[in-house]
């Protein structure tokens, strides 16, 4: 009976440990996949930011053409610079 027991038990462990290893693979799995999710995010941020940064500036340049905002972004440049 304290074989059987003994054997029982030693079993129990087994598949317990593999369990454990299972467990750890899958949360090892998900925080890979929690940060590609936040880099994605991140990229989707950037890119949304410059979309819209483009869109102003068409919109500027359809409003006040494009050589003259160049001409006050230089300018501007240059004040900065001083």
């Amino acid at each position: 009976m304290s074989k059987i027991l003994d054997d029982t038990l030693k079993n129990t462990f087994e598949i317990v440990g593999e369990q454990t290893k299972i467990t750890k693979e899958k949360l090892d799995h998900m925080k890979s996949t929690e940060t590609r999710l936040n880099q994605l995010e991140c990229q989707k941020d950037r890119t949304e930011f410059l979309s819209d940064y483009r869109l102003s500036w068409s919109d500027l340049t359809k409003k006040y053409g494009e050589k003259e905002l160049h001409e006050a972004e230089r300018l501007e440049s240059k004040s900065i610079e001083k």
